[in-house]
């Protein structure tokens, strides 16, 4: 079933209400004691009980109205509508009259209704709570069609938001008034007021957006006795929820005097809070169960249908009582010490024998609307009103025999026998509704309870509440525990699905709030004062590596990692990779690593001497925005000082949106470059204004030296024959054209260097790191097994790749390099853009696999090392491979200069 947007709306600014009236109940209750005193504090209550009682002359027309106005609405009859509207009106200020004679009746007789420990004060208080009262009440009938009107529009969205605003304006004006000296006059003067605004809120609202119509005429008596006999059992429903809920009150009022009204009324603060957890969400279904019972389904599919509604509802109902419930139980007695005092603490065991029968019938609470919608609901009035009469003469004899508990016992007995044992009968028996499957579902929701309520009782054993802090942290435990523990062992799949949508709707919401409110300065800024604090106070000293933002384990970080590690193993250092259990046993001892994720980057920079990086810091984009320490160091390594391809800002496909870009020109305080062709593209491309270390690049060091042993490691680990020579092929990635347009055909291009070297050739295909495939399914994966390329450049004996930086660094070799750029064109016009003109740069270059074929067959070892001395004139190299020990140096020196 389809939870519409209003009900799930309604439900949410329900419970933002319940939540308020909660805490606003809380700590208004004791204030307002306080302020009026017990004596007039009771006086109050008693009053409104008794006023109450006018309630009855609506005759439960009121109920009534959502289910005639669902009859004409499904016929669309409009004129039907019309006169309801009009006939409902017409009744409802006949009834509220006859409210406003019986009030000044009971006003002029008020001395009946109190015993004599009442003062000639305290009666002329009454008198006067009394007027307003009645007034309120009277009004509050006419009123009631609008209401009615709302809800069967399932308009609870205004309905929920207009609630919302009396339930935090009341209690604050209250307040007000009481510091003024007001008194209880005050709190019955602004109860009228904001009722009154209430009222002609949803007139106005009715008539303007929900086009209310309403037709006067001659009354249609049919109509009218069709109602009354459908009400005269709602009617009694009332008279029994009056009886419940105020004659006790009354009976204490009566029998003993207005302290133990008082007393009682905190008790019926806390029940009726309760209560209002309940009804708050069925109170939403009742148009819904309206329009199943007056569907077209037959009778067991409409059945059916109300009795997966009602135990959907229950059980949400059942797991927001018993939180309550089980948690007041173990920390309820403290709780009312601390609310209204030590004079109050038999409230607590007054509210536990109220509200612990209470939560049968209140998770069932749906079943009630069923009653009305399939008009069964005689039985119930008639149970209701012998539970009613029952509760008055236990109540009464029990107050006479123990006093004030006595009134509360009375009223457990009575709806222990017939609200949850006759009317579970009843529902199951005449109603329609699977009451067996419905506590099996209870059941089963019970599961998840079993942790908590132990964690309640070894709390409740072991742990002295005294302490404040102490009780707070135990409840907020409890409660924790308690939702963890339903949402793991007792939430069906559909309740899971509804709390996890509910969070991220409430995530959305306070993401946009916190949006409006330049909740990025905000956060900027404690990420700012958390960087001074770890930066001065809790730097390491250590040196934090990040090669392209933690893929690998490669390129200059990691020939600067090893090298400070074989001259000085003792420097500590720490690699943020995104799969560092990948690398934990490939590491050197003594190098540590950690997970690379945007929540820990700002601490491990913060609380590094010495940042290395070769790549953007695409996750942290913000650092230069950092305080950064003046004994911090921040190097950029950079991974293609011999670049074809344009970056950034001098890039074709550059986007301004790029924000880490923006703040890079301030991010680093070195820049490592090892030849003078880069250094004026460092400074156009990031519009980087900081100092160059004209050193050479670390990663290049190894290719200054004759390693046999990463010779062998290569071939071994790519099971390649130490006879058989390596061709590696690495093109670099595209951004808006596809990869190659005539892929190499490497069978040809094998063939031909075997048959010109006379030895077995092998390819080995090295993807850019931003790729993950492989160029055909006879090359060999280098990338898969090293992440660094200069061991494969190591290792290699040709190259052929198309505008990687990996051209210029493989010169150093002096083996052949050719650049296959069939997409030239479209390369230099569509995507990033080159620095320079290959076909005028010293080169080797195909734009076919023939072109290919002719290259290596005119190669030779002497216009290979030619080539090789070409090409790095051509960059003006200036590296000596010494690079690792110079960075070496100006660490050490940093590390020691910088404490």
């Amino acid at each position: 079933m389809q939870v519409s947007k209003q009900i799930k709306w309604g439900i949410f600014l329900t419970y933002i209400q319940m939540f308020l009236s909660v805490i606003i109940s809380l700590f208004c209750t004791p204030i307002i004691i306080n302020l009026l005193g017990k004596s007039e504090h009771g006086l109050y209550n008693l009053a409104s009980s008794i006023i109450s009682y006018l309630s009855l002359f609506s005759l439960g027309f009121g109920a009534s109205y959502v289910r005639f106005y669902s009859r004409y609405k499904k016929n669309n009859n409009e004129e039907g509508i019309k006169k309801l509207n009009g006939l409902f009106l017409t009744v409802f200020m006949i009834l509220g009259s006859i409210v406003a004679i019986a009030g000044a009746i009971l006003i002029n007789n008020v001395e009946i209704l109190f015993n004599s420990t009442y003062s000639q004060q305290d009666l002329n208080l009454a008198r006067k709570l009394m007027i307003f009262l009645t007034f309120n009440m009277a009004l509050s009938f006419p009123m009631s069609v609008f209401q009615s009107y709302i809800s069967s529009q399932e308009r609870f969205i205004f309905q929920k938001t207009i609630n919302l605003f009396k339930t935090i304006l009341n209690p604050i004006l209250n307040i007000v008034l009481l510091f003024l000296g007001f008194g209880s006059i005050g709190m019955v003067l602004v109860t009228t007021a904001i009722a009154i605004l209430v009222d002609f809120t949803n007139i106005f609202y009715c008539f303007k957006k929900l086009k209310f119509k309403v037709k006067f005429g001659k009354i249609d008596f049919a109509l009218l006795k069709e109602i009354f006999i459908f009400s005269l059992f709602l009617a009694i429903n009332l008279l029994v929820d009056q009886i419940n809920g105020q004659t006790d009150k009354l009976i204490l009022g009566k029998m003993i005097n207005a302290t133990a009204v008082s007393i009682y009324a905190v008790a019926d603060t806390i029940r009726n809070l309760y209560v209002t957890l309940s009804t708050s969400i069925s109170g939403v279904f009742v148009p819904t169960v309206h329009k199943i019972v007056n569907s077209n389904k037959d009778k067991k599919e409409i059945d059916e249908t109300l009795t997966d509604l009602f135990i959907k509802i229950g059980r949400i109902q059942y797991f927001i009582l018993a939180l309550v419930l089980t948690g007041f139980i173990f920390f309820g007695y403290k709780f009312i010490n601390l609310w209204v005092g030590n004079d109050y603490s038999i409230t607590y065991y007054m509210i536990l024998m109220l509200i612990i029968p209470a939560t049968v019938p209140l998770i069932q609470n749906i079943a009630i609307e069923v009653q009305r919608a399939k008009n069964k609901h005689k039985f119930r009035s008639l149970v209701f009103l012998g539970i009613a009469i029952g509760n008055l003469v236990i109540s009464i004899f029990l107050c006479k025999a123990i006093g004030i508990i006595g009134v509360v016992l009375g009223t457990l007995i009575a709806n222990v026998l017939g609200q949850i044992i006759t009317m579970n009968i009843y529902y199951h028996k005449k109603l329609g509704l699977n009451i067996i499957k419905f506590w099996k579902e209870i059941f089963k929701a019970s599961l998840g309870f079993i942790f908590p309520i132990i964690s309640g009782l070894l709390m409740l054993l072991f742990i002295n509440f005294d302490n404040l802090v102490v009780y707070f942290g135990c409840i907020l435990i409890y409660s924790v525990t308690y939702l963890i523990s339903i949402y793991l062992l007792s939430f069906n799949k559909d309740e899971r699905s509804f709390v996890n949508k509910i969070f991220l709707s409430i995530k959305n919401i306070l993401l946009i709030v916190m949006k409006s409110l330049g909740a990025h300065k905000i956060k900027l800024f404690l990420q700012q004062c958390y960087y001074y604090i770890v930066s001065r106070l809790f730097s390491k000293k250590q040196i934090l590596f990040i090669s392209f933002s933690g893929k690998q384990y490669s390129d200059n970080p990691k020939a600067i990692s090893d090298y400070l590690h074989k001259k000085n193993p003792n420097i500590k250092q720490l690699w943020l990779f995104q799969e560092p259990k990948k690398y934990k046993d490939i590491l050197p001892k003594n190098v540590k690593c950690k997970k690379f994720n945007r929540k820990t980057l700002l601490h491990h920079i913060a609380s590094s001497k010495i940042v290395i990086d070769n790549d953007y810091l695409v996750y942290f984009y913000k650092l230069a925005k950092m305080p950064k320490s003046k004994s911090q160091l921040f190097i950029q390594t950079w991974h293609g000082d011999k670049g074809f391809k344009k970056c950034f800002y001098e890039s074709k496909t550059f986007k301004p949106y790029l924000p880490f870009t923006l703040e890079y020109k301030n991010l680093f305080d070195y820049f490592i470059t090892g030849s003078k062709f880069a250094e004026p593209i460092v400074f156009k491309m990031f519009k980087y204004k900081g100092k160059l270390l004209k050193i050479g690049c670390p990663r290049n060091d190894i290719l200054f030296c004759k390693n046999s042993e990463m010779h062998n490691k290569v071939r071994e680990k790519l099971n390649i024959d130490k006879n058989t020579r390596i061709l590696l092929y690495a093109p670099t990635f595209r951004e808006n054209i596809s990869e190659n347009n005539e892929k190499i055909n490497f069978e040809k291009v094998i063939k031909k260097l075997e048959k010109k070297t006379k030895e077995k050739w092998v390819v080995v295909f090295r993807a850019h790191h931003f790729k993950d495939y492989n160029c055909n399914e006879n090359s060999l994966d280098g990338k898969k097994n090293f992440d660094d390329m200069a061991d494969l450049m190591v290792a290699s004996d040709m190259l052929i790749t198309d505008y990687s930086s990996c051209a210029g660094d493989f010169a150093y070799l002096g083996k052949p390099i050719i650049l296959y750029i069939d997409d030239y064109d479209d390369y230099k016009n569509k995507d990033r853009g080159l620095y320079f003109n290959i076909e005028e740069s010293p080169f080797m270059f195909a734009k076919t696999n023939q072109d290919l074929l002719e290259i290596i067959e005119n190669l030779s070892e002497e216009n290979v090392k030619e080539n090789c001395n070409n090409i790095l004139n051509f960059y003006e190299s200036y590296e000596d491979g010494k690079a690792c020990e110079k960075i070496y140096n100006i660490i050490l020196n940093h590390l020691k200069n910088k404490n």
